[in-house]
């Protein structure tokens, strides 16, 4: 659906990417809930250096594309005018591209960090790689971008139809400023499990429940996290439903057309169409999930 007859935006990239790194790490924790994927095989070191990028790559990726997107609605909000120049579909791709690249290239690092250099440290640096950075980043980002918006609220009401694009452009905001969002929320409490750990650690050897109880309510909004942004897109992207409508419509036989009413759903493809046809010079990004 994100691919699917949708506009080139300058973040449509970039929540393929998150997409996919949500996906894999659906795919290995689901895995996890059938065997311990670390105890199998545990004579085949290649199956285990599979597992390690596995989930270090879909794990970082999941991470640092947020904080992708973030840094990209900060750009959009913060300096409009120079985002409609600078931030194009195609060089959107090659900071994905580059997002993507950095995150094998991390990857790699941790594998010769815990291999070759330090393996009794590895615990610090992957929560700094992998939960302080990310979340400290993100939610600068988040406050630099709300800040933002209320500084340029006045401004934006009194835009005229002829700057309509702009508001086309800022009406993405909330949806992807929801995805980071409910990115800080997710990851709140494996970044207090980190700091706990690390400030009182005699305390928390001593009340294991508190580092178990909180460790696998990290690990319920860990999966959470990779599985709600589907209905962030339907609940605030119009053009990545009027996609499901198309697509559902085809499917089905008409079966929406006649639920919702032949209007309507014309309404919606239409309005997709409309968004479709848009130069990227009137507007950089349109009302889609994708």
């Amino acid at each position: 659906l994100l691919h699917k007859d949708t506009p080139s935006t300058s973040y449509k990239y970039l929540l393929q990417g998150l997409t996919l790194s949500d996906f894999f790490l659906l795919t290995i924790s689901t895995v996890r809930t059938l065997g311990n994927l670390h105890i199998m095989n545990p004579n085949n070191q290649n199956f285990q250096t599979l597992i390690f990028f596995w989930d270090w790559i879909c794990t970082s990726g999941t991470k640092y594309f947020t904080v992708a997107i973030s840094f990209e609605r900060f750009c959009v909000v913060t300096f409009p005018l120079k985002a409609h120049r600078l931030i194009t579909p195609g060089r959107s791709k090659l900071f994905a591209i580059f997002v993507l690249i950095f995150v094998i290239l991390l990857s790699c690092l941790s594998y010769i960090y815990v291999n070759y250099i330090d393996a009794t440290s590895f615990n610090v640096y992957a929560a700094i790689v992998l939960h302080f950075t990310p979340f400290i980043t993100v939610l600068i980002f988040n406050l630099l971008i709300f800040l933002a918006l209320r500084r340029f609220k006045k401004m934006r009401k009194s835009l005229t139809e002829s700057s309509s694009s702009n508001s086309k452009e800022d009406s993405a905001t909330p949806m992807l400023f929801a995805v980071v969002v409910v990115f800080g929320v997710c990851y709140t409490f494996e970044f207090i499990r980190r700091i706990m750990n690390f400030a009182w650690p005699e305390y928390m050897s001593q009340h294991e429940y508190y580092d178990y109880t909180i460790n696998h309510l990290a690990d319920i909004l860990y999966v959470l996290n990779s599985s709600v942004n589907f209905f962030i897109y339907c609940l605030l992207g119009k053009s990545f439903r009027a996609v499901i409508v198309k697509v559902l419509n085809s499917v089905g036989c008409g079966i929406i057309t006649k639920i919702w009413g032949r209007k309507e759903v014309q309404g919606k493809l239409g309005s997709l169409s409309d968004a479709s046809t848009v130069s990227y010079a009137k507007s950089s990004t349109t009302v889609s999930a994708a």
